[in-house]
């Protein structure tokens, strides 16, 4: 078990938020991925690093047309430990008819409605690969 103090959280949290994040800090911070693991890293150390409201979270999820929307609600829910009445409306996608992935469980897009947060997880990735030589 690796245990970091805040300081290295905030500065992994900010790192995978540039990776993974968008850079338009206008909307605050989105975080989307297909992989469970990271979105639930990703939020774990989001919410030990900053002053976090539960309210000011979204998820929206991107699924094909063969995904069950409340089944996947309630998977994605879980992972988050985000209330499933902060989801919006899922974004179905059409599918092209080319394989149908039984256990991928679709996209999830966090949104957290906050521009100063977003802004300061961008600073915060800057500075480090600035020091980095990156």
């Amino acid at each position: 078990l690796l245990r970091l103090n805040k300081i290295y959280k905030k500065i992994l949290c900010s790192l995978l938020y540039w990776c993974e994040g968008s850079k338009q800090s206008l909307s605050g911070v989105r975080f989307t991925n297909s992989d469970s693991a990271l979105i639930k890293t990703f939020l774990s150390l989001f919410r030990s690093t900053f002053n976090t409201d539960e309210n000011k979270f979204r998820v929206c999820i991107h699924l094909h047309e063969y995904h069950n929307p409340k089944t996947q609600i309630l998977f994605w829910s879980k992972v988050t430990k985000i209330d499933p009445d902060l989801f919006i409306k899922p974004y179905c996608k059409p599918h092209t008819q080319k394989r149908i992935r039984k256990e991928y469980p679709g996209c999830a897009a966090v949104y957290y409605h906050d521009i100063n947060v977003a802004r300061r997880m961008i600073v915060i990735a800057k500075e480090f690969l600035n020091i980095t030589g990156a």
